[in-house]
């Protein structure tokens, strides 16, 4: 299988040339299950890295029903600071193929993006 474009199962969502977002969709085509992807290559300058972060929402059954693990969320977030959830996304073959080769993509592009701004800016900096 190879990489498709437009990838089926991840749509672009913004692009600010220093970072792009995604849409994932999950492939039980729920939009509970959907995952909103955010890449930035070095967001710092003191930090060469790659950064992706996941945004998904988070949802419990019916009030009456789910109540005992609401309480322990908020348990869990007053008296320990955190509170651990788990997502599961389901992607077909093809969907995890396109999902992987986004990332690849993204970080070459906004390299490439962040190397020619560095070149405008020296080029600038000499013409003064």
């Amino acid at each position: 299988m190879t990489p498709q474009k437009p990838a089926q199962g991840i749509s672009l969502d913004n692009d600010w040339g220093t970072a792009k977002t995604f849409n994932v969709e999950c492939d039980c085509s729920s939009d509970d299950h959907a995952v909103k992807m955010w890449i930035e290559v070095q967001r710092d300058a003191d930090i060469p890295d790659v950064e992706v972060s996941f945004y998904v929402t988070t949802w419990t059954k019916n009030f009456w029903q789910d109540w005992p693990a609401r309480l322990r969320a908020v348990y869990d977030i007053l008296f320990k600071g955190v509170h651990k959830q788990e997502h599961h996304l389901l992607l077909n073959k093809q969907s995890a193929i396109n999902f992987a080769h986004t990332i690849i993509d993204t970080v070459k592009e906004l390299d490439n993006g962040q190397e020619a701004s560095k070149q405008t800016k020296r080029q600038t900096n000499k013409s003064k």
